[in-house]
């Protein structure tokens, strides 16, 4: 569920969803029709489940993006539960007012004389007194969403306090600065300087404000040197947070990292972890 605040990932995972609701509902309605009346009507029952969890999966982007302005666990509650209240109420009647034109299409395409008419307002008008009391389920499932993205956004919240606790924890052997040789001559640089560290065959390239250096060690000694604001996003890099500009979302829990001197890193989904403070405070 955690996908759903990912974009990359959130298209597919709502369609998902979507589809395997459309289809258990279906299956639901069609075998209690064959006790009822001896055969099953599948395919008509899926049009008309299928456009009720269509119309949910074009709105639940939408619903996300209304939550993230107005999330009840962070800011005012009360506000946010109006919000939503006054949201949910029209939204449950648009939702099955679409679903019904969304079936009679789909019934009118197939050649399913199932309304009786061709004319889609005669039909809503037919149907206007159904869709007020089917709109009762709609507000059940636009709750259902919302607690759903509640209880995400608590587990979010809960695993980055963790791990800020950790972070927040001083490294025993964090240095202030580095010594590097350049041309033959020692040099000390400040930690505070450094934007990136990235692996170079036996070596580590240092960018820093002034400039690049190259460093004789592992990855694995570097990492446990630095303190805060340095973290490890790649086996062969690690960034400091200071300087870090922007980033995105790319696939299944990598990121690229854009950083103020203009270098792209990308972060993979072992190191994902580390990411995570700064991508709940987004």
């Amino acid at each position: 569920m955690e996908s759903l605040f990912q974009k990359r990932t959130r298209i597919w995972t709502i369609i998902v969803f979507w589809l395997f609701i459309a289809l258990l509902l279906t299956t639901k309605s069609s075998i209690g029709q064959l006790h009822k009346f001896g055969f099953s009507t599948w395919v008509q029952n899926f049009f008309f489940q299928a456009s009720g969890a269509a119309v949910w999966a074009l709105f639940t982007p939408l619903l996300i993006r209304f939550y993230k302005r107005y999330d009840p666990t962070s800011g005012n509650v009360a506000r946010a539960l109006l919000a939503h209240l006054l949201l949910s109420l029209p939204l449950a009647v648009a939702h099955r007012s679409l679903a019904l034109l969304l079936d009679f299409g789909a019934r009118f395409v197939f050649d399913m004389d199932f309304f009786g008419s061709t004319n889609p307002f005669e039909v809503l008008w037919r149907f206007r007194l159904v869709i007020l009391e089917s709109s009762i389920m709609g507000l059940i499932i636009y709750w259902i969403i919302v607690v759903a993205l509640v209880a995400i956004s608590f587990y979010r919240k809960h695993k980055a306090q963790q791990l800020s606790v950790i972070v927040e924890e001083p490294k025993p052997n964090s240095l202030s600065q580095i010594k590097v040789k350049e041309e033959g001559v020692f040099k000390l640089i400040d930690t505070a300087s450094i934007l990136s560290c990235e692996a170079s065959g036996n070596y580590i390239m240092l960018y820093t404000t002034e400039g690049q250096y190259r460093l004789r060690q592992t990855m694995s000694q570097l990492e446990k040197q630095l303190g805060e604001p340095f973290i490890r996003v790649h086996r062969s890099s690690i960034i400091n947070l200071d300087f870090l500009d922007s980033f995105e979302h790319l696939y299944q829990g990598e990121y690229l990292l854009k950083l103020k001197n203009g270098r792209q890193l990308t972060s993979t989904k072992a190191y994902r972890e580390n990411l995570l403070p700064i991508l709940v405070a987004t």
